[in-house]
């Protein structure tokens, strides 16, 4: 089986996968007519989806990463693009199309002007493939969408496809399709599980009477878990997502800080310096977006799998307030037993 990209010699594909890096024919803008194969788009743009050698998402760490077009000569674009791409097939397997992953905001897939399907926030970051016709030659126009809050939020990064679409026999796409998933959802697996520490953290917090670090450890728990469900669920919108974001991000800052005032008053002694060391992991969390900004790398790699700061801050966090829990309770008890001649 041979397949040809636009000004590109012919590759095999055998049982393999291949990624379709372009260069794509690139516009900003909208029109139907850009969907149809006869089309003359030779005096659009040019855009290469080839990623950087060990390049990965910000987030999870999702392979074959690429900035968006805000980073390629469109600064502040929001709106509608599209990108087009003409291949040539040959031999009688059938063929599947792994879509675009990590698109900002939403797309739409077209194979020779026909609709193979379509995705929208927060659903056009996941893996998706679509089993193609037998075909001779094919365009495949991809018209996406980004809304100007996806812009001003990652000014230097957003818009576009950011994970070149892929093109193999169906069996070789769905284990790519696979592969895909097991990335996701490994990167968000830390996020499910942290939120149980710190409702766990919660329960002890009241028992020391610590009802505001409690009310906080809570807060900090539904933030963490609302990114499980919204990268992992198919039911909370983009919009749910950002409010709750919007509400809950500044109200367990402000929780955070009456919690540590409070424990200060109350525990003056009792492990001061594990209270600091937990209260600037928690920080590195609550303020991740300013962290960010400074260039302050986001993401490591142990084991092969993306691992956020913000996950290494708050697993370090849940053994600091742990211990200093402990010795709270062991500093209490030895204050109130009776002493021995």
């Amino acid at each position: 089986m041979l397949v040809s990209q636009a000004i590109a010699n012919a590759i095999v594909i055998g049982h393999s996968v291949i990624a379709l890096n372009g260069p794509w024919a690139f516009h900003t803008g909208d029109d139907p007519r850009w969907a149809e194969p006869g089309f003359d788009d030779s005096g659009w743009e040019t855009v290469d989806l080839t990623p950087a050698p060990g390049a990965h998402d910000p987030d999870v760490g999702l392979t074959g990463y690429v900035p968006g077009w805000t980073a390629r000569g469109h600064p502040g674009y929001s709106g509608y693009a599209w990108y087009r791409l003409h291949i040539a097939v040959s031999g009688d397997d059938t063929l599947a199309l792994s879509g675009p992953t990590a698109v900002d905001d939403g797309y739409t897939v077209f194979l020779n002007g026909v609709r193979l399907g379509q995705e929208g926030a927060p659903y056009s970051i996941r893996p998706h493939y679509f089993v193609l016709p037998r075909l001779q030659s094919a365009t495949i126009a991809i018209r996406v969408w980004v809304a100007s809050r996806t812009v001003r939020a990652s000014p230097e990064d957003a818009g576009g496809i950011h994970i070149a679409p892929a093109l193999g026999s169906v069996g070789a796409i769905h284990e790519h399709y696979v592969a895909q998933w097991s990335q996701t959802l490994w990167g968000y697996v830390v996020d499910l599980i942290e939120p149980v520490a710190f409702v766990v953290l919660a329960v002890v917090a009241l028992a020391l009477r610590q009802r505001w670090m409690a009310f906080a450890l809570v807060l900090t728990a539904i933030f963490r878990v609302n990114q499980v469900t919204f990268f992992w669920g198919h039911f909370e919108t983009t919009h749910f997502y950002l409010a709750v974001r919007t509400i809950l991000g500044p109200l367990s800052i402000v929780a955070w800080l009456v919690a540590w005032v409070a424990w200060f008053r109350v525990r003056r002694r009792s492990g001061q310096w594990l209270a600091v060391m937990a209260a600037i992991l928690i920080s590195i969390g609550l303020f991740a977006r300013q962290l960010s900004a400074l260039h302050i790398p986001s993401i490591w790699f142990p084991f092969g799998v993306g691992v956020s700061r913000t996950q290494f801050a708050y697993a370090a966090f849940d053994l600091v307030l742990l211990t200093l829990f402990a010795w709270t309770i062991f500093t209490s008890l030895l204050e109130t037993s009776p002493s021995t001649s």
